[in-house]
């Protein structure tokens, strides 16, 4: 008999994301480009935080996280989506001159990105999903608690100067 009680369904699943997680990382994408439109400079509402992106010379994107606080910069963040030799795409993420942290591809689709890294402390997960001409990026463990969202839009005007 499968229970029924919506805390054990609940809690079954929970237990399961992980899993279903590193299956299908174990198949991950490898297309030869990424068709997610993310090139070009995002922020959110009250332009205290920003992401820029560009293509690399190769299918890459690079791109970098700058977040202010009172006009002064708080936090500063080199970022990547890069091929692999083997095929692979992974997320590069270096906040703030810390260890270079990398994340494997586990959906790539031109409304939607989801890395995941289950060693890591946090985020273990990153996802961005394009909706209409909003940005929104996710971070959380793998089990998709502790998770924080952070809606972007298209810039209005340059980020400061970094």
């Amino acid at each position: 008999m499968i229970p029924t009680g919506r805390g054990r369904a609940t809690g079954t699943w929970v237990l399961f994301l992980p899993v279903l997680l590193l299956v299908s990382a174990c198949n991950e994408p490898r297309p030869d480009s990424i068709e997610f439109p993310i090139s070009g400079c995002w922020q959110n509402e009250d332009r205290s935080s920003f992401e820029v992106w560009a293509p690399g010379n190769d299918a890459s994107l690079l791109g970098f996280g700058v977040s202010l606080n009172e006009g002064d910069i708080a936090g500063f963040e080199k970022l990547a989506i890069e091929r692999q030799p083997d095929g692979r795409w992974i997320y590069v993420a270096e906040p703030d001159g810390q260890t270079l942290t990398r994340f494997k591809a586990v959906r790539l689709r031109p409304d939607r990105l989801v890395f995941a890294n289950p060693g890591h402390d946090y985020p273990q997960l990153i996802e961005y999903e394009l909706n209409e001409n909003q940005l929104i990026a996710r971070i959380s463990l793998l089990n998709g608690t502790n998770g924080r969202t952070f809606a972007k839009i298209r810039c209005t005007s340059p980020p400061p100067p970094v």
